[in-house]
């Protein structure tokens, strides 16, 4: 296991200590850097919060021996700016609030199931974070290797995937958009998606891979550059006519029976050629009505697979074989 903080993730730290918005005339911060912590009423944090790192910004000790701790931030504690969770750290937030920004690095682990962040939440070096409730007041930014899991709770902003890290949402409202960008990886399986500048748009660029089963959007798909989009599931709305934009060499995949593509003609909004598509994707959805723009030679797969009902009676057909030879077998 390799432990101790990038530089980058350092000077971040002592910047926002030092000065900006996150700075305190007299800081009263408090750092964890190993055992087990509760922040409630009676214990909380006057000024910023520092778990698995000391207040040289060491993440061992003299030994090399480790610092990493866990804290439990319960209902009616508070941490009056922000949170910094380092080194393999554990912070379970069962209510309370952090009033500013929470940071996780170098394989920390954040559990949000009830409380508040306030601003942003933003994850480094194979952190990981899940959030069953609660709320979170600003974006969310996953980076290098970090997994950021959504079952629950209210995200007030925008979600951003970058630098090979992972998303998974299956519940959960976030508004404004959800962005993957370099070559991470999502899965969406349900979730609402609304509101803010962009109106729950899903972005996909670069080589970013994402798989759509569930969910609702109610703006659409921008699938760009070497980026491939698999829907099963799902509902988008409409951005100037279109439903789902693909321009790239990635391209999309609809998954689901009965799917069509007939053309409309020229896009006079994003350029390409659109397409009305019809048919059912996998979890049902409906395709009437919604239109596909393609740009260029960007690649459109309509990948038909056998309906429910066709699947049983294949097995009906093979179960009635089997027991047919059966009987005869004993006749």
């Amino acid at each position: 296991m390799h432990y101790g903080l990038t530089q980058r993730f350092k000077s971040a730290l002592s910047a926002l200590i030092l000065c900006g918005s996150f700075s305190h005339a007299s800081a009263q911060n408090s750092f964890f850097t190993s055992g087990t912590h509760t922040i409630d009423a009676a214990h909380s944090v006057v000024d910023d919060a520092l778990v698995g790192i000391d207040s040289s910004f060491n993440s061992t000790d003299s030994m090399g021996n480790p610092f990493n701790a866990t804290v439990n931030l319960v209902t009616g504690g508070t941490v009056g700016g922000f949170m910094s969770v380092a080194n393999s750290s554990v912070v379970n937030i069962n209510g309370g609030t952090i009033h500013t920004a929470l940071f996780a690095s170098n394989s920390s682990i954040i559990n949000l199931n009830s409380g508040s962040i306030g601003t942003t939440a933003k994850l480094f070096d194979n952190a990981f974070m899940k959030v069953n409730g609660g709320t979170i007041g600003g974006e969310v930014t996953t980076d290098t290797n970090s997994t950021f899991i959504v079952s629950g709770g209210i995200l007030s902003s925008d979600v951003t995937s970058e630098g090979s890290s992972n998303i998974e949402i299956s519940g959960g409202s976030i508004s404004n958009f959800i962005d993957v960008v370099g070559t991470s990886h999502a899965t969406i399986s349900g979730g609402t998606f609304s509101g803010g500048i962009f109106g729950g748009t899903l972005f996909v660029f670069q080589q970013g891979k994402v798989l759509v089963t569930g969910g609702a959007f109610s703006s659409f798909l921008e699938d760009k550059t070497s980026s491939t989009v698999t829907i099963k599931g799902g509902s988008f709305g409409q951005e100037e006519g279109v439903n789902y934009l693909v321009d790239g060499s990635g391209g999309l995949i609809l998954v689901g029976t009965g799917l069509t593509a007939n053309l409309i003609g020229p896009d006079s909004n994003f350029g390409g050629v659109d397409f009305a598509l019809s048919g059912r994707l996998q979890d049902g959805t409906n395709l009437e009505g919604y239109v596909v723009d393609v740009v260029g030679n960007s690649p459109l797969t309509l990948l038909s697979v056998p309906e429910p009902s066709a699947l049983i009676s294949c097995g009906a057909l093979v179960t009635g074989s089997i027991l047919s030879l059966l009987r005869r077998k004993h006749l």
